[in-house]
Parts: structure tokens; sequence; C-alpha cells
């Protein structure tokens, strides 16, 4: 798929990925992005751009990092952030997570995806309009069915959890060897 997505990018085909041309790629995925907030559209702005060399992204080894930004005008309560990814899903991989706010005042409650993560969906809630709750084991249960959903969804999380396994059952499999024989 590398020299697709070159070609694709390197527009006067002179083996090189200018800045111009990473600009003008980060803005056509841009294009094919969107943000929500309650359903109503959310500006987003180009961040940062990190590209690659052309021989790691033909070897496989380079990740294409576009940054982008939203300002975000929560007024207490919850809320739905919602986010869409349009650009190459045929041929593209995502990931996308959040990262704790920086805003001390909002917190993660609840979060989800589709399969490729080309979907992704997140409730904020304002920390001071929400009662201080301290631990709870439904709290507990609730986060740990969350995470096992999101693991039996991400075929990339099931591989993982395949490696971790697999020198653990090798390791089993020739202590009983050593003991039987």
């Amino acid at each position: 798929m590398a020299p697709g997505v070159i070609a694709s990018i390197d527009s006067d085909h002179d083996g090189v990925l200018s800045a111009d041309e990473q600009h003008r790629y980060a803005e056509c995925v841009l294009a094919d992005l969107e943000l929500k907030e309650d359903g109503r559209n959310l500006p987003l702005h180009l961040s940062s751009v990190i590209f690659p060399s052309v021989d790691q992204m033909k070897m496989g080894i380079g990740e294409i990092e576009l940054a982008f930004s939203a300002d975000l005008p929560i007024i207490g309560g919850k809320h739905q952030l919602s986010f869409q990814n349009h650009h190459q899903s045929g041929i593209s991989v995502y990931l996308v997570n959040s990262l704790m706010p920086r805003d001390k005042n909002l917190q993660l409650e609840a979060q989800s995806r589709n399969q490729n993560q080309s979907f992704y969906r997140v409730i904020l809630a304002e920390t001071s309009s929400v009662p201080a709750q301290g631990f709870t084991w439904s709290g507990l249960a609730g986060a740990f069915h969350l995470g096992v959903h999101h693991i039996a969804e991400g075929t990339d999380h099931l591989l993982f959890l395949l490696t971790l396994i697999n020198p653990i059952r090798s390791v089993t499999e020739s202590r009983a060897l050593r003991i039987m024989g």
C-alpha cells in the first residue's frame, strides 16, 4: 500500500515528500474528519504534521502523525463528543484514544468506538456539576466490563494478548516435558 499512498502525496513525483506536499495531504485528511459536540459541528485545526522518510514508509515502519485540535465550548453538565474519520477507510488503520483532560474540571465518563476506530464517542462531564464519588465496586465492574469489551472488539488487542500468552504456554509445556522426561 505504501507506493500508492506515497504517490498520492508526492504530487510532483520526485520521490521526496516536501513540506508543501505534506501540508496538502494533512489538509486533505482534515477535510475527511468530523468532530461534533452534542451534535453540533466543531471546526478542527491542523496542529502538527510529522512524516517519516519515504524509505521508512516503503519498509512499513513509518507512521504519518497528524495532530488536530478544536476549541471545546463546554458549558456545565455532561456532553457527548463524537469523532468520525472518513479518510481512506478501506486501506487505513486508525487508533483513537482520549487523553486525560488538561482541565481538572472535566472528567471522562465513557467512551466507545467502532471496530476500525473510524468512529469514536466520548462522554465528558464537568466535575463541579457531578457529585464527588468515592470508590465503588460497581464502578470497578463497569470499567472492567468496558475494558474487556474494548479488547474483544480490537483484533490488534487480541493479537497482543496471544503474543503474551504464547510464550507462557511454551514455558509451561517445556517444564512439563522436563518433569516427565
